[in-house]
């Protein structure tokens, strides 16, 4: 089953209460780069973000890091110089 994940670069968290909602609600991919999975506006308004990309993808709950990364290089329009 395939679900719909967006791809986000985070610019910066202004507060701790932001910090919380990004860990808590998305997955870190590398540098400010996170997957998120639903609608955005759920997201903690402290969060400065830019939605990068959209993509229909398995799950990749049990991936390591680097599968993540190569997941999201894989699946996603996005340059590898911005993940490495």
């Amino acid at each position: 089953m395939k679900f719909s994940v967006i791809l986000i670069e985070v610019n910066d968290t202004k507060d701790q209460k932001a910090r919380e909602s990004l860990y808590s609600n998305c997955t870190h991919v590398a540098k400010g780069y996170w997957l998120f999975e639903g609608d955005t506006d759920t997201l903690n308004t402290g969060i400065d973000f830019n939605v990068v990309d959209e993509a229909a993808i398995e799950s990749y709950g049990d991936l390591s890091g680097r599968d993540i990364r190569s997941m999201v290089l894989d699946n996603y329009d996005i340059d590898r110089c911005f993940l490495f």
